[in-house]
């Protein structure tokens, strides 16, 4: 922010980030979520499947999903480096972890 930005601006802060992934199945992408990962759905849209949006969150964090009718995660491993990243979950116990030791620790989730 530089000195020319009024106040009212300064004043504003961001809470949380929240990534928005597109997928070919909501539902299904979802209850991946909810098993393996403890996610819970705080939302979705319409009512009943398919669905095209889905909230999950769980302990604070929130992702959303994006329906996008045949979508095919593109193979992007030729492209990244040994610390690249798509998405990182952090469990808490991994914030007591320093910052240099973490990447033998996380769990890389694409």
């Amino acid at each position: 922010m530089n000195h020319t930005e009024s106040s009212t601006e300064a004043k504003i802060q961001i809470q949380s980030a929240v990534p928005t992934f597109l997928v070919a199945d909501v539902a299904a992408t979802a209850r991946w979520y909810a098993e393996h990962l403890g996610f819970g759905t705080a939302g979705h849209f319409p009512e009943r499947e398919p669905y095209v949006y889905a909230s999950l969150q769980r302990d604070g964090a929130e992702l959303m999903l994006l329906n996008l009718a045949g979508y095919r995660k593109p193979d992007l491993t030729s492209l990244r480096t040994a610390t690249s990243w798509c998405s990182v979950v952090m469990p808490t116990f991994l914030r007591t972890v320093p910052p240099n030791k973490r990447l033998k620790l996380a769990a890389r989730v694409d």
